[in-house]
């Protein structure tokens, strides 16, 4: 009987540790450029606490990006896509704006959308879904929205060193990149929580 009551002590400490979670699990890259991992929503929350860890063998960097509560809907590129496969592929597409990736990229044509994840000068790299075909054809429309203005909070954890912050709901979401600091270094990992503060 008192291993029973001390499991459901410990199950009870845990719901209420993890009750009200807004996101947590666990992010690799093996990048020197920032990549795109996680995104946290906003709206119904009032503050918000941000954990990250790095549990990986080597120092490497977090970029926290908060967007502001303003709907912001004016595209940047929209043109045709040159040719057809996963990636979106426009030859004078010149893709520079490096904020782009963590933003939509949507194929007008078949209805499809995806999060961007790279790019290049003429490439954008991107998972479709909710369309007919969920990839490029030659022709196929495409717009990309223009990257909201954020605040970030960008910096370097050593191995097994953790931030911890808490921000109020002047934004609307937030969203996770990282990276290592060099080739040669081995993967970059880390363990994040978004939290709903009560």
């Amino acid at each position: 009987m008192k291993k029973v009551l001390i499991f459901a002590l410990l199950l009870f400490l845990s719901i209420a540790v993890f009750a009200g979670s807004s996101g947590k699990g666990t992010v690799t890259t093996d990048s020197t450029a920032y990549q795109y991992k996680a995104l946290v929503e906003l709206q119904g929350i009032e503050r918000l606490g941000i954990i990250l860890k790095n549990t990986g063998d080597m120092t490497s960097y977090y970029d926290l990006r908060l967007y502001p509560s303003e709907d912001f809907e004016d595209y940047i590129y929209m043109a045709l896509a040159d040719a057809t496969g996963d990636s979106l592929f426009d030859s004078d597409g010149a893709f520079t704006e490096t904020g782009i990736v963590g933003e939509p990229v949507y194929n007008v044509s078949d209805g499809s959308s995806g999060t961007i994840t790279a790019i290049n000068d003429s490439t954008v790299y991107a998972t479709l879904a909710g369309g007919t075909n969920n990839s490029w054809t030659a022709g196929d429309l495409y717009k990309i929205r223009r990257p909201l203005l954020y605040y970030s909070i960008t910096d370097s954890l050593a191995s097994g060193s953790q931030f911890e912050a808490e921000i109020v709901n002047y934004y609307s979401q937030v969203k996770l990149f990282i990276k290592k600091a060099s080739a040669s270094d081995s993967t970059a990992t880390y363990n994040y929580q978004f939290r709903k503060q009560e």
